[in-house]
């Protein structure tokens, strides 16, 4: 079950929706063991927030599997939502955008060097954090998820388990075969 921030003004039929949230920690954490896929999935709950806010005719699934392409339009709402409340942005869009998809293609380097797009989350940080406010500011209670559960916390142990095996193996030397004789070496 999600935790939603709960409006606390009149509740109308055309109201907005908050954008969706997390605390920090767990954001960061989640990104990194899911190897970004986390990331995607809070563009995706944020595209769907922006399509019923904005009323218009988009596609959040497209928008969140295609994210370099929409970074910036996602970066621009956010920003235009934020002004519009008076909140202060320290990012620029335009920076937040192309630093995320920078970093979304380090996986393109050699090893290990590719570990690098593990923090692929640290554009988004900022973005959500401007959500909190606009949330905030439009009368949302935040919802802090607080700490993991028990289950959470072995899953996260699993996961980070997995995620410094690939490390290492990312730091050993491969074997290198002849192609003349094929993957089973005759």
């Amino acid at each position: 079950m999600e935790n939603v921030p709960q409006n606390t003004g009149d509740n109308a039929e055309n109201e907005k929706l908050p954008y969706y949230t997390v605390s920090n920690v767990r954001f960061a954490v989640l990104n990194v063991i899911t190897f970004n896929i986390s990331g995607v999935y809070w563009i995706y709950k944020n595209w769907h927030v922006m399509k019923h806010n904005s009323g218009s005719n988009l596609s959040p699934f497209l928008r969140s599997f295609f994210a370099p392409i929409f970074i910036f339009r996602f970066c621009f709402n956010i920003k235009n939502d934020s002004l519009e409340k008076n909140i202060s942005l320290p990012w620029n869009p335009i920076f937040l955008g192309i630093t995320y998809i920078l970093v979304s293609f380090l996986y393109k380097l050699p090893p290990p060097y590719w570990l690098l797009t593990s923090f692929n989350f640290v554009p988004l940080l900022y973005m959500q954090n401007s959500m909190k406010q606009w949330n905030t500011a439009n009368g949302f209670d935040e919802v802090n998820a607080g700490d993991l559960s028990v289950s959470e916390k072995i899953v996260v142990a699993l996961c980070y388990l997995l995620y410094f095996a690939v490390v290492i193996a990312s730091f050993m030397p491969t074997p290198h075969t002849n192609p003349a004789h094929g993957i089973f070496g005759g």
